[in-house]
């Protein structure tokens, strides 16, 4: 719905399409990424650019990541000062990266420890339907927390 607070961490080829897409639609959005381009370059479309996963975390309900690669996604969603670590009640957190089997069922298991809520939800389609909103996304994860995101 616009106007919710959407999170975004991961901004590279599909993230950063992704998120002005978000942008666009009307979200409150606040983004992350390692490199701070792309954060200065969609923060002067009007995205908020935060410092750290943390603040991300902190002002989003629904934060999405979409990551490189397994052990990025795992530093991300499982490390000290990641999402799962400052994630509340409530909240959901969707994984658009691709990753195996145990890595999204330990990302689901850290954000249900904190009463949070996990989508597995990779994505399929490329860096052109990513720019004009047609990417095919897969997820699963609990009904009320699809519905929500």
């Amino acid at each position: 719905m616009p106007g919710t607070k959407v999170g975004f961490i991961g901004l590279g080829r599909m993230g950063l399409p992704m998120a002005y897409r978000l942008l666009a639609a009307g979200f409150d959005l606040t983004v992350h990424n390692r490199s701070q381009g792309k954060v200065q370059e969609i923060a002067a479309a009007g995205a908020k650019a935060a410092t750290s996963v943390a603040e991300v975390v902190r002002e989003s309900e629904i934060v999405l990541a979409c990551l490189p690669d397994v052990s990025t996604s795992e530093a991300i969603f499982l490390g000290d000062d990641g999402i799962a670590a400052n994630a509340r009640p409530g909240q959901v957190l969707v994984d658009h990266s691709t990753v195996g089997m145990a890595t999204s069922k330990a990302c689901a298991a850290a954000a249900e420890d904190k009463g949070a809520f996990f989508l597995d939800a990779p994505i399929s389609g490329g860096t052109e339907r990513a720019a004009d909103g047609t990417l095919t996304i897969m997820a699963g994860g609990p009904a009320d927390a699809y519905q929500r995101a």
